[in-house]
């Protein structure tokens, strides 16, 4: 059976450069205050706590009309080749990341959470907006989804909705 892997890098590197009013070095460099602190850089698999036991969920998904349901008992998975279609069984698995992301052209937010038999991404009954061009990640670190395992009937279906046409790129991996 195939291993899955997520390196998750987030980095914040900001700077601010005062101008030679506000501090007397001739130089951009030295006028220069530089932030970096605020990084995420770690990797999960298999052996890692938490764990990702399953293969990914990663979707490109552009609305209809109605809402979008994804059935985590029977979720469309990556495949080799790239056409070839596969599904995988979350049962048992929580979440362990996430990364939402609304296409930059789209004209109204996106909302995603629980289905008719929600799985509550974000806690029971939040349902986050994501505006266009805006990003939006979750993950656990160094500890258990404190999230419901996916159990068909209860805790089953993740539900996306917007505007026809709006985009959504959507990634989300399970385990323990």
């Amino acid at each position: 059976m195939s291993s899955t892997y997520l390196d998750l890098t987030l980095r914040a590197n900001g700077r601010e450069i005062f101008t030679t009013a506000e501090h007397p070095a001739s130089s951009e460099a030295a006028r220069t205050l530089k932030n970096g602190q605020n990084n995420v850089n770690k990797t999960f698999g298999p052996t890692s706590t938490p764990a990702i036991e399953k293969s990914p969920i990663s979707r490109i998904i552009t609305l209809a009309g109605s809402p979008i349901t994804i059935d985590l008992t029977a979720a469309a998975v990556l495949a080799l080749p790239s056409s070839a279609t596969r599904t995988a069984d979350m049962s048992g698995k929580k979440l362990v990341a996430m990364m939402a992301r609304a296409d930059d052209e789209n004209t109204d937010p996106i909302t995603i959470g629980e289905g008719t038999n929600g799985y509550p991404l974000f806690g029971v009954g939040v349902l986050p907006e994501i505006l266009p061009g805006e990003c939006l990640a979750k993950w656990f670190a160094n500890v258990a989804s404190g999230l419901p395992a996916v159990s068909g009937g209860v805790n089953d279906e993740i539900e996306i909705d917007g505007t026809s046409g709006d985009i959504l790129y959507l990634d989300l991996y399970f385990g323990t």
